[in-house]
């Protein structure tokens, strides 16, 4: 970065030397009072540059360095000179700075993430996990393009008859507009560590994360605004009627841009540098070279003479007496496009379409203005109510004069009739429907019926299947009772089994509610071992809890002792 601005001083100087007039050696030395020339009786300039050179951002980044690249600006400036030495100068511009960052090699970063982690059963649980990501060979380039306002002092001093030095400095704000990376080189391997569990995954996209998504380029952030100084050096050569000058600029971050609301990697893939956390500050830097023009400007009217330059005013023929603005225009209070002047509702709502009288439009004639009209293309004659829609007795958002099931309970979603639907089309409503997707009947809650093979099969097996007594082991025996219940589940795909074990109430409660859990996961295992998917089973055990018989009698014991088994529907 050395080289190249020492490059550009001397180049700089020697357009300063070749600027100059070459002095008389045979000139008497004496004491010569200042005379100005007549370049620098011109106060007024409108000027135009633009220029290019080298620029970089500076990181505060622990894992790495920023390198130069190219940059460039433009401004147009207004410039007003007090005296013939001092002025300030005030407009708008634009720079482009650009920068390479090289990531040390083995440099690691970490993140928390929550990873899902499946059970046998499909359910998943979220685990807090460290996901760590090593860099190698990571080049990242980066680009940020700016407008800017500057607002800075001027100084002046003559070089010649037609020749000034001139030297600027001051403050800008920046507001960056684009700010976008470029990976040009490295890859990335990522871990995953879940201290609860106490695995780690070498391989995180396994798991369903993944941060090997890296975007090769893509747009970040910064912070909205941020300031930086300036300096601009220059020679300024008057060519005619306008002033032509090249020089030095230089600028420099008094903030930082970096915004730091991102990861530098997380699960959903690679964020870039600039927008990360993992850089405390970022501060923009620019050297190089300018070209420009600087036009004079002449004697400024005000032809309507309402207080606004012509230059200035973008109502230069404004009606004399009228109350203008600061761009000359008659005042237009509500800011509805009307001058007040003209204007019959005066205290128009900000931003609200109106018409030549600048009153609010009505497009569908109902009384209700369209600013505040949420159904602006209402039927005519159609009755609204205070917010220009149609009534909807049952709130359903289907209007009365169109639903065709204008009693709808509250909630229920509706077709574009206002009629609720009917997925499986069985007559029977989604919302009273337990399987909404399966044709069914009323009886039994919109879900098909069991058939009878299948409801008898239940029945006998419900007291049919014996244990061992005590435990959860199946007398053989009995089993016949269970085979005749998988080949229904075979027979029928579409249903879900739930097994519920019962006992009677002697003994312990807890002893009793252990052995008819396990019980029923015994009959669930035997219908596994045997095909039947276990996402299609589901077992409980109930003990005592659920008699259906008398515990003081042998025959009521027996009925509490037993195996049910309920149909759900696969949706």
């Amino acid at each position: 970065m050395k080289r190249y601005i020492l490059f550009i001083v001397a180049l700089l100087s020697v357009f300063g030397l070749m600027a100059q007039e070459t002095p008389n050696e045979n000139a008497p030395k004496a004491k010569v009072k200042v005379i100005y020339p007549p370049i620098m009786e011109q106060n007024k300039f409108l000027s135009l540059s633009a220029g290019g050179g080298i620029s970089t951002l500076l990181y505060d980044f622990p894992y790495g360095s920023s390198e130069m690249g190219k940059g460039g600006r433009f401004n147009i400036d207004y410039n007003i000179f007090f005296s013939r030495v001092c002025g300030i100068s005030f407009g708008l511009g634009g720079s482009k700075l650009n920068s390479t960052v090289k990531v040390e090699e083995g440099s690691e970063y970490s993140t928390m993430v929550q990873i899902p982690v499946r059970d046998y059963n499909g359910k998943a649980t979220n685990y807090d996990g460290k996901c760590t990501t090593t860099f190698s060979g990571w080049t990242e380039t980066q680009s940020v393009f700016a407008l800017e306002v500057p607002v800075g002092v001027l100084f002046r001093a003559p070089m010649g008859e037609k020749t000034t030095f001139l030297a600027g400095v001051g403050a800008k704000l920046s507001f960056p507009i684009k700010t976008s990376y470029e990976v040009t080189d490295g890859t990335t391997k990522s871990s995953l560590y879940v201290e609860k569990l106490d695995v780690r995954y070498d391989s995180v996209p396994s798991q369903g994360i993944t941060t090997s998504d890296v975007h090769s380029s893509g747009e970040t952030e910064t912070k909205l605004v941020s300031v930086s100084g300036y300096l601009d050096l220059s020679l300024v050569h008057r060519v005619g009627r306008i002033h032509l000058f090249y020089g030095l600029y230089a600028d420099y971050g008094l903030t930082s841009i970096a915004k730091k609301d991102k990861s530098f990697v997380s699960i959903d893939g690679y964020n870039g540098v600039l927008s990360s956390d993992a850089v405390e500050k970022v501060i923009p830097f620019s050297v190089g070279l300018r070209l420009g023009l600087k036009i004079p400007c002449p004697r400024l009217k005000d032809i309507d003479r309402d207080g606004v330059l012509d230059m200035f005013d973008n109502c230069p023929n404004t009606p004399a007496g009228l109350p203008v603005d600061t761009c000359g225009c008659p005042l237009d209070t509500d800011g509805d496009g009307v001058y007040d002047y003209l204007d019959r509702c005066g205290d128009t709502p900000k931003g609200v379409v109106v018409d030549t009288c600048g009153c609010p439009l009505d497009t569908d004639g109902d009384g209700v203005p369209d600013h505040i009209d949420q159904c602006p293309y209402t039927p005519k004659n159609t009755p609204v109510d205070n917010h220009g829609c149609p009534f909807d007795a049952d709130g359903d958002g289907v209007a009365d004069h169109l639903d065709k099931c204008p009693n709808t309970p509250e909630g229920v979603k509706v077709d574009q009739d206002g009629c609720p639907f009917d997925t499986d089309g069985d007559g029977i409503p989604d919302y009273l429907d337990k399987c909404p997707t399966i044709p069914g009947v009323e009886a039994n809650q919109g879900c098909p019926e069991v058939s009878e093979r299948a409801r008898k099969a239940f029945k006998n097996a419900e007291y049919g299947i014996q244990f061992e007594p005590g435990t959860a082991n199946l007398v053989r025996s009995t089993c016949h009772y269970i085979d005749k219940i998988i080949s229904i589940m075979r027979e029928y795909p579409n249903y879900r089994l739930v097994v519920n074990g019962h006992t009677d109430a002697t003994g312990s409660m807890a002893v009793n509610l252990k052995i008819s859990k396990r019980r029923a996961m015994a009959i669930v295992d035997y219908m596994v071992e045997r095909g039947i998917y276990p996402s299609r089973l589901k077992s409980f055990g109930h003990g005592g809890t659920q008699p259906i018989g008398d515990n003081k009698t042998l025959n009521g014991r027996k009925l509490n002792n037993r195996i049910e088994f309920k149909v759900e529907f696969d949706q």
